[in-house]
């Protein structure tokens, strides 16, 4: 809605936040985490204005979700105990135990992805339907991941699987998520984080309670704690994530042990990497939400907003003496090398005029190729110009955002004019 009423930046992260409250809430039935997750996570901020909004979203969700589908709670299990103190060793326990799975899993996502798009070597448009095949292989092994996993996660924190199957739930949504995001597929990370933890946290506190049977609460408490525990690792959300836990069981007696085993995970995850689940994947796009820029032409302007139309890119197997040619004829200092209908990297004019020096005109151009970086098309151009700067090339391919695909060029002249027409036109408006 937002994009179609063509509202600033500001008002559509707003807006994502507003929908995103909604969301949770009215799935959830829990109003106030929606609001927690819309500001923690979206947002990053608490200011008055955006609370108040985020507020009447979720708000106005869960009365929605209330009438249409009662006030039930979200997950019926087993009532919550703490049945003494020393069961806060369990908790602890049970806190670095989801901080590793979390690590797991986003070491898993963004390493499958990386693998993904180094080896696919075609267009992106089937590329989903191969990782639908490859996921249905794992389904056929293990067919309760069919799904988002709700009547799962339920079944699963209620106790009707044994220990090892719940290990085995928790490491196959691991890679069944990963999977389906990191081969193109549409998916989040919220619903599979709870679900590991339930099944974690479930088995967790089935060992206990049979190692310690006068000690340990029923498995569903652990694996009600999971849940929340690797959310927050996954997220550094514990302030959602605690309240969330709270809400879907509604039982007061789960936030001392749930507030411990959330900051335990939480802090524990931050030493294995300090980037989340959410943010890593914003890191890799050229998009840093964890610092605060002035509001420069440079930290606004986008990448898209400069790139200019991809050059007609030189095969691989032509001679240098045609790039010489080209470059001659067309003033660049680099130009792209297409390697049987994909791109394979970039020849600049210093490699051609090497070339030219060693008397190699018969060279292939291929075999003066150069892996360069590539820039996202939604990163500004403040951080374009310093891969540009720091690579030390003077042209850059433009990929989509999370893909591969070549839909632009840019250069340090397209850098310095967008700017320099940004500039004059500020100063025009500032004139009238």
């Amino acid at each position: 809605m937002g994009q179609a009423r063509r509202v600033p930046e500001s008002r559509l992260r707003l807006l994502v936040a507003c929908g995103a409250a909604g969301g949770i809430s009215a799935t959830f039935n829990a109003p106030i985490a929606g609001v927690m997750f819309g500001l923690e996570l979206i947002l990053r901020d608490f200011e008055a204005e955006s609370f108040g909004v985020v507020v009447l979203s979720s708000v106005t969700a869960d009365v929605i979700s209330r009438a249409a589908f009662g006030s039930r709670p979200f997950l019926s299990i087993p009532g919550f105990e703490l049945t003494s103190v020393w069961e806060f060793a369990f908790y602890a326990v049970l806190g670095v135990l989801a901080a590793i799975l979390a690590v797991v899993f986003i070491q898993t996502l963004y390493g499958l992805e990386d693998i993904a798009n180094r080896t696919w070597r075609w267009s992106e448009s089937p590329r989903p339907a191969v990782g639908g095949l490859l996921l249905g292989v794992l389904l056929l092994a293990l067919p309760q991941m069919f799904g988002v996993g709700y009547p799962m996660l339920e079944r699963s924190i209620s106790g009707e699987y044994t220990v090892w199957f719940l290990l085995l739930l928790a490491l196959g949504k691991v890679a069944a998520t990963s999977l389906t995001i990191a081969m193109g597929g549409s998916g989040g990370v919220f619903a599979p984080s709870l679900f590991m933890g339930a099944a974690l946290g479930t088995a967790y506190g089935a060992l206990l309670h049979r190692w310690f049977p006068g000690m340990a609460a029923h498995p569903s408490a652990y694996g009600l704690v999971g849940m929340g525990a690797v959310f927050a690792a996954a997220a550094r959300a514990p302030i959602t994530s605690a309240i969330i836990i709270f809400e879907l069981r509604n039982d007061y007696r789960t936030i001392l042990p749930l507030l411990f085993a959330v900051a335990l995970a939480t802090g524990v995850a931050h030493l294995f990497t300090p980037e989340t689940i959410y943010t890593l994947k914003l890191r890799r796009r050229g998009i840093d939400i964890s610092r605060r820029e002035a509001a420069t032409p440079m930290n606004e302007l986008t990448v898209g907003d400069a790139m200019e139309r991809t050059p007609p890119a030189l095969r691989h197997d032509e001679a240098v003496r045609g790039a010489v040619e080209r470059f001659a004829a067309e003033h660049r200092d680099a130009l792209p090398v297409d390697g049987e209908g994909r791109y394979k990297g970039t020849v600049t004019a210093r490699d051609v005029e090497q070339a030219m020096r060693d008397a190699a005109t018969d060279e292939t151009v291929g075999n003066l190729a150069r892996e360069t970086p590539t820039v996202s098309v939604n990163e500004t151009l403040a951080g374009a110009l310093g891969t540009l700067l720091q690579h030390e090339v003077s042209g850059v391919p433009v990929v989509a955002n999370g893909g591969r695909q070549v839909i632009g060029w840019l250069t340090h002249r397209d850098v310095l004019r967008t700017y320099n027409q940004r500039v004059a036109r500020d100063s025009a408006r500032g004139i009238e």
